[in-house]
């Protein structure tokens, strides 16, 4: 456990130390001395020689216990900690441990999980910190944790769901000294599994392809002029200005009577539904409209099939002309 959650569990239980610590030989250490139980990139063997440096000179008890479970015979499967044992290991001392969270607590393994992540929560985050809080947030959607812990679905309540899921993952890990928005990506990339079982999203490369398939353009890249037409996939609402009506301004001014032709899908269906995506289409085609009559530029818009269930499905090997 890290060491703001050993001060508070210290002065809320009287004799903590001796109820629920103790130091043991690291010989009696059950975990992995290559992977680590949270953190992506593995243990933080950079600190080691400092850790392994202040054992020596100060003892075991220079740092806070590690978590640990009890195992029958004397032994404790290591919890948090990693770095901690194995630079006890190399000083040759033992190992501070509790075993309160387990006993007291009796975690599930997603509450574990939950746990390793709030004690590696340090005020001054580890480097790969970042990275580790994404691949546990992928976890706890992928088993279903998150949406325990939101009391609710995400389907029929996307944007209410990463708004719920933000507010707890942030007051879980308040030492991450991450912004509100780097949380509400973080929240909807790990949403991503879910939301591809019911939305289909494409790169540029893709949009054009399947526009060259299905109407038979003979251009070979992106904004090549063919047969008096050129095509400009975009994936973002706000790509509109300047980035599509740039394109079509730089063609203009060399080319008389080109059709421009857009191909439009929704690149992040995060907190989306079905009525979010036609409402968003149905601006692109407003827009467009608005601007063909202003300029007088002939402008062409089709939008991928990306509704792939439900009443709504749509076909996923015909563009649409329509929301």
């Amino acid at each position: 456990m890290r060491e703001q959650i050993y001060d508070d569990l210290k002065g809320k239980i009287s004799n903590f130390d001796i109820l629920y610590t103790q130091l043991v030989p690291t010989s009696s250490l059950k975990y992995s001395k290559s992977k680590s139980q949270i953190r992506s990139a593995g243990h933080m063997t950079s600190k080691i020689p400092a850790y392994t440096a202040t054992f020596r000179q100060d003892g075991p008890k220079a740092f806070p216990p590690a978590s640990v479970r009890k195992l029958p015979g004397g032994e404790y499967e290591l919890k948090d900690g990693n770095t901690r044992a194995l630079a006890a290991e190399a000083a040759g001392t033992h190992l501070w441990v509790s075993w309160y969270h387990d006993t007291q607590l009796t975690p599930t393994p997603d509450e574990w999980e939950d746990l390793q992540l709030q004690f590696n929560d340090h005020p001054k985050s580890s480097p790969n910190a970042s990275q580790d809080i994404k691949d546990y947030l992928c976890r706890q959607q992928s088993s279903g944790a998150m949406t325990l812990k939101v009391g609710f679905a995400y389907t029929g309540n996307e944007d209410k769901y990463i708004e719920q899921a933000v507010d707890i993952y942030r007051k879980k890990l308040p030492n991450a000294g991450k912004e509100k928005d780097w949380w509400v990506r973080s929240i909807e990339g790990s949403l991503k599994g879910h939301i591809g079982v019911r939305y289909e999203t494409y790169t540029k490369k893709q949009l054009f392809e399947m526009y060259k398939t299905l109407h038979n353009f003979s251009g070979t890249k992106v904004g090549e002029i063919s047969s008096g037409e050129a095509v400009f996939p975009f994936m973002n609402l706000s790509h509109t200005n300047p980035n599509v009506i740039g394109f079509i301004a730089s063609k203009a001014m060399d080319n008389l009577n080109i059709t421009y032709t857009l191909i439009y899908c929704v690149g992040n269906m995060a907190g989306k539904n079905d009525a979010k995506l036609k409402a968003e289409r149905q601006k692109v085609l407003d827009w467009a409209k608005k601007v063909s009559k202003h300029y007088g530029w002939n402008i062409n818009v089709y939008f991928a099939p990306q509704i792939k269930s439900g009443t709504n499905k749509e076909n996923m090997y015909q563009l649409k002309t329509t929301p």
